[in-house]
């Protein structure tokens, strides 16, 4: 996943919850939603767009899925199910306030992408002199979507 870098902080995450109350996760579960959708940064997005381009003319990744329509779990879920491939993915605790946050939030600028696993260092660096940040959460294969961490979890009420 990339996504601009930023250090957590309280009031980060009173923006993230703020923004996740815009999600598609909190209208259709929660039932409601509150605060702001998560601001748009146009010259982040134009680096990603660079960033992702010079990945792709590389051959570094395989695909590339933005995450703003419902966040990670639904864009790998349309991803794995319409591929007929599956997934496991380990969620970096460290980078969510909430389990949730890191499944359903919808932030701008953040996608999914796909490669080799030998790629995933120079995928790091190109990411690094764009100023993004690249974490490692998981891998494809198989045929099922699996989330280690949420099993026996409860995620809908």
């Amino acid at each position: 996943m990339l996504h601009p870098e930023a250090t957590e902080t309280e009031e980060t995450v009173t923006a993230e919850l703020a923004s996740f109350g815009s999600s598609e996760y909190a209208s259709v579960v929660l039932g409601g939603v509150w605060g702001q959708p998560p601001p748009l940064d146009l010259q982040a997005e134009a680096d990603l767009h660079t960033l992702l381009s010079v990945l792709a003319e590389r051959q570094l990744i395989h695909s590339a899925r933005d995450i703003s329509d419902g966040g990670i779990a639904v864009s790998l879920a349309q991803a794995t199910f319409s591929n007929e491939i599956g997934a496991t993915v380990e969620q970096e605790q460290s980078l969510m306030a909430h389990p949730l946050f890191g499944l359903f939030a919808e932030p701008a600028s953040t996608v999914l992408v796909t490669c080799e696993a030998n790629q995933v260092d120079a995928i790091e660096d190109f990411a690094d002199r764009y100023g993004y940040y690249a974490a490692r959460i998981g891998t494809t294969g198989g045929d099922r979507l699996e989330i280690p961490a949420l099993r026996g979890s409860r995620l809908l009420r």
